[in-house]
Parts: structure tokens; C-alpha cells; sequence
């Protein structure tokens, strides 16, 4: 392909990793996962056959690249997909040693010649990824900016975490609990994270996206940064509360809002 095609037309990067890969080398051994990369990589060779570049990425991942999809965007789109359905097809009708399923999760990112290093097609193509087994696996998943936005939000997210721990910008506040005669049984502990940077206000409460405080919660559960810290901030302060609440002769029992 001249370089003025290369520009021009489209190509595809697919990321493509096994879903569960993990399970064969823990039940049937490393062995029995090996042979099964090998049966993987020989048939999507056979099935890309000249049209596509494959490699080994990683442990369980393969990388393709696939040319010259078009100079329009919306068939580069089509025919990168069905490449992308045809490998999970192939090797869907694969089996490990014991005939445990096996199945692919594949990421997209569609680039032209010149316009992003492979490096940053790379990581589009990975984020894609990772969409794709979020959304259970055995599937595929187009790269979008939006992805990019996601994770460099998550990426400052967790760096505000660590910083918020070692200035106590967490804080407990205590709902009551009634029963159906209005007699108080005990109070909930509700986790808020005051951030003054972001608000500009100390005393408000850091909510993301829609401000409800659920969306906190899911934002923080999906960042990378351990839980284990933040929950011994809960367990450490609403065992101090529980306590004071004795001291003060109140009975009550103490409920701290866990989402899974």
C-alpha cells in the first residue's frame, strides 16, 4: 500500500483476551494452558489467513492488525467487527483439555496512518477491552473517547482517595433509624468525602457525575485503589461513635452501608 493509501484508508487494531484463561491453568495446569494458546494462536492464523497481522501480546492476549478497511468510517466499522466476529466464533469452537468452554473478550480501536502512535492505539485498543469483559465477555467493544475520559477521571479519582485519607477529607454521618411506631432502633453510617479543591466549598459533600451519593460509591468501587484502607476508616470511627452512643445510654445498633 502506497503511503498516501495508508493515510487515507483505515486500519484495526483488536485486543483479544480469553476470558477465564485462568481457570484452565487452575484446574487442568499450566500445561493444559499452554497447548491451549497454541490451538488459539494456530487458529485464528488459519482463519485471519493474509488479511491480518496476528501476534502474541501478553499471557493470555493476542494482538491483529487489520488493513486497508476503507477510507469511510462506517465500513471500517463493519469489516473490523466482522473480523472480530468471526476470531470469537473460532474460538468459541475451541475446548481446553477437559472440555472447559472457552471464550474471548475483544477491544477495537480504529486509526488511519500517521494519526496516533501504535503505542496510544495499543492503549485505546486495551480500554475497549476492558469495556468488553465489564460487560461479561465473549464479546466485542469499539473504542470511543469517552473510554479515555472514564479513565483518566478514575486515574485523578484515585489519587484524591490517597490524598483524602491522610487529611481525613472522609467523614461518618449518622442516620436514624426508626421503626413503624417512630421509635428510634439504632443509626446508619453513611461514608461522605468532603473535597474542597473540587467544590470550593469545605462543607459541601463530593458527589460525582449526577451528585447523588450512590454515584460516589460506584465511582469508588470501581477505582483500583484497595478498599481495605478506607473500610478501616469506617469500622475504626462508627466503633467510636457505637461506643459514645453507650456512654450516653443510648441504645442503639449501628449499621454501615456496604454495596456490593
Amino acid at each position: 500500500m502506497r503511503d498516501d493509501e495508508w493515510a487515507a484508508s483505515y486500519s484495526a487494531v483488536l485486543v483479544i483476551d480469553l476470558d477465564n484463561f485462568r481457570l484452565v491453568n487452575d484446574i487442568q495446569g499450566h500445561n493444559s494452558g499452554d497447548q491451549l494458546l497454541i490451538n488459539v494462536a494456530e487458529q485464528l492464523r488459519q482463519r485471519l489467513g493474509e488479511e491480518a497481522t496476528l501476534a502474541r501480546f501478553s499471557s493470555d492476549e493476542f494482538v491483529v492488525l487489520v488493513n486497508n478497511l476503507g477510507e469511510q468510517q462506517t465500513d471500517a466499522v463493519l469489516k473490523a467487527e466482522r473480523v472480530a466476529r468471526q476470531l470469537l466464533e473460532t474460538i468459541a469452537q475451541l475446548r481446553s483439555g477437559h472440555s472447559l468452554p472457552i471464550s474471548a473478550s475483544i477491544g477495537i480501536s480504529l486509526f488511519t496512518g500517521g494519526e496516533h502512535s501504535m503505542d496510544s492505539v495499543l492503549q485505546q485498543a486495551d480500554m475497549a477491552l476492558q469495556q468488553a469483559k465489564r460487560a461479561g465477555g465473549n464479546t466485542l467493544c469499539f473504542f470511543n473517547t469517552d473510554m479515555q475520559t472514564s479513565v483518566l477521571e478514575r486515574a485523578s479519582l484515585e489519587a484524591d482517595l490517597h490524598k483524602a485519607l491522610e487529611r481525613n477529607e472522609l467523614a461518618l454521618h449518622y442516620q436514624v433509624q426508626v421503626d413503624h411506631q417512630g421509635v428510634t432502633t439504632g443509626v446508619e453510617a453513611l461514608l461522605r468525602w468532603y473535597h474542597p479543591a473540587r467544590l470550593g466549598f469545605p462543607r459541601d459533600v463530593y458527589s460525582f457525575g449526577g451528585g447523588e451519593p450512590t454515584d460516589f460509591a460506584d465511582r469508588l468501587l470501581g477505582a483500583a485503589i484497595s478498599l481495605r484502607a478506607i473500610s478501616e476508616v469506617v469500622a475504626s470511627n462508627g466503633l467510636c461513635a457505637l461506643k459514645y452512643f453507650r456512654q450516653c445510654e443510648f441504645s442503639a445498633v449501628s449499621a454501615a452501608g456496604v454495596r456490593a
